[in-house]
């Protein structure tokens, strides 16, 4: 799921970013920096991709198909087989929702980015053009500040200054561009699109932009004084007109800026504390790696994992009759009745519904089952053949002996499946359908234990009961005079029934002691 991918890569982007800033951020390696903040940007993007096939030695356990689960309740059955033609698509879920909202934060993020863009072009299309070594000046009429954009130098007519700061400014800019820093600022505000409710995205955005800043400083400083420099910046530092997506000299981060010319170069040894981001990056792969198993384990357990979200692979599992059963498919068995459907997706929701409407038609709540108050998932494992029949249901998850039987029961009745296929050959695939038995409000109150009439209005009706049963006891209950002689002493169970009328029945005597001593009882 892309929303799960995108959180991934949130907490990926986190981890990283909270490694450099502290670590390396203080640090005058601004190279490296560079690589870091680039490098972490791209890597927390693909790690959550790389599956954890490629790392393990063993072969991970595959999702086997999954259907929806079957909620089955006295009222539950008419209502589902009435709307079983949802079964596949599901309502206007929370999903959905936080969808839709990315989705439109994603479009205003992209309007922004475009509106710099255009902007841009409007410049560089009214511009003069002055060709210089290996770049592209653009003599603008608007007022802004000078900045670069890729092989491009926007220089505005309506900026002076003196020849001694102007050519401060064009090595500045020819740092930027010759180093290719607009490249890092498009993938920095790709980034900040993708997550564009993301903080952590919009802060790597501004440490890149940064850290292009600090490299375009150092290269100055090699031609001309620190200190020349830095009253240019403190000159030139108000605010104007400025493309969002650019590189431009005079930025915000001023102070940062002119602390970084000062400081004294950081110790080579220093430089050992980047492999503090190996560890890093092994943890976040372990993670994910191990979080991609969980994830297969709980999904064929719960049984929520729709056919549609599994792709075809050539992994298989063997069985006694070493024929091979997949697990996954690239054409998964179909109920029977949609067979005239083209379309896939069209096809499995049929089937789904088809298969919705055998199951209720067909399915009812164990009576024994019912008078317990035993509800819960039952889950029943099975192999669609070659030949579409259905073989080896067994129960993978069980409630109750009766839920189970009935279940097993329903699978084991089926009509025949249209088989699966395997590059284009019919083959074996196996299938785990969830039953989950729901009692209804009335039958969970039908299911109050008997109390005594007197503990009617009591809040503890069995804590009364029990206390109105052991003085009924003391008041009647005699020790036979045989036993008493004989030394006759332990317990005797006796199990009554109590029907509808309130009338009390002794059944039989679950643990005997002695005959009197049971007629007692």
């Amino acid at each position: 799921m892309f929303l799960i991918y995108l959180i991934k890569v949130a907490l990926c982007w986190t981890a990283f970013y909270l490694l450099y800033a502290g670590l390396f951020r203080s640090e005058t390696f601004f190279s490296a920096n560079r690589f870091y903040l680039l490098g972490s940007l791209v890597l927390g993007a693909l790690l959550p991709l790389v599956p954890e096939q490629l790392f393990f030695l063993q072969e991970p356990e595959l999702v086997s198909y999954t259907l929806q689960p079957i909620v089955v309740g006295v009222d539950q059955i008419g209502q589902a087989a009435a709307g079983s033609g949802n079964v596949a698509g599901g309502g206007f879920g929370w999903m959905q929702l936080l969808s839709t909202v990315y989705l439109l934060g994603m479009v205003v993020a992209t309007s922004r980015f475009a509106w710099g863009i255009w902007q841009l072009y409007k410049l560089r299309k009214n511009a003069a053009i002055e060709k210089a070594a290996g770049y592209t000046i653009y003599h603008t009429g608007k007022p802004h500040l000078p900045f670069s954009f890729f092989k491009g130098l926007y220089w505005s007519r309506h900026f002076q200054t003196d020849e001694i700061s102007r050519q401060n400014i064009l090595r500045h800019e020819e740092a930027h561009i010759f180093q290719w820093h607009s490249l890092d600022v498009m993938v920095a505000e790709l980034a900040a699109i993708l997550l564009w409710w993301f903080p952590i995205a919009r802060l790597y955005r501004k440490e890149i932009k940064t850290t292009h800043e600090y490299l375009a400083d150092e290269h100055v400083t090699r031609w001309f004084s620190k200190k020349e420099y830095g009253r240019l910046l403190l000159r030139q530092s108000q605010s104007g007109m400025q493309v969002a997506i650019s590189n431009a000299i005079f930025s915000s981060q001023l102070k940062r800026r002119i602390i970084m010319m000062t400081r004294t170069k950081s110790p080579r040894w220093a430089q050992l504390k980047y492999l503090a981001a190996l560890p890093l990056m092994a943890f976040l792969f372990f993670s994910f790696a191990s979080s991609g198993n969980e994830e297969t384990s709980a999904a064929s357990d719960a049984g929520t994992t729709s056919t549609d979200m599994l792709e075809a692979v050539a992994d298989t599992i063997p069985d006694d009759n070493s024929d091979p059963v997949f697990k996954v498919v690239e054409t998964p068995p179909t109920f029977p009745g949609c067979e005239d459907l083209t379309d896939a997706s069209d096809r499995n929701n049929c089937s789904q519904k088809k298969m919705m409407e055998y199951v209720f038609e067909n399915v009812k709540y164990p009576s024994e089952a019912k008078s317990k108050g035993v509800e819960g998932l039952v889950v029943i494992s099975f192999i669609v053949e070659k030949d579409g029949s259905v073989s080896s249901p067994k129960v993978v998850r069980s409630i109750d002996p009766s839920l189970d039987q009935e279940a097993l029961r329903v699978v084991k009745n089926m009509p025949l499946w249209n088989p699966g296929k395997q590059r284009g050959k019919p083959v074996r695939v196996q299938y785990n359908m969830p039953f989950r038995f729901k009692l209804d409000e009335k039958d969970k109150e039908a299911l109050i234990p008997a109390y005594f009439p007197s503990c009617a209005k009591a809040q503890d009706r069995k804590k009364c009961s029990s206390e109105v049963i052991m003085k009924h006891l003391i008041g009647n209950l005699k020790y036979p005079e045989d036993a008493k002689k004989e030394g006759i002493q332990g317990n005797v169970v006796v199990k009554v029934l109590i029907d509808e009328n309130g009338k009390v029945e002794a059944k039989e005597v679950v643990k005997s002691l002695n005959p009197s001593c049971d007629q007692a009882a």
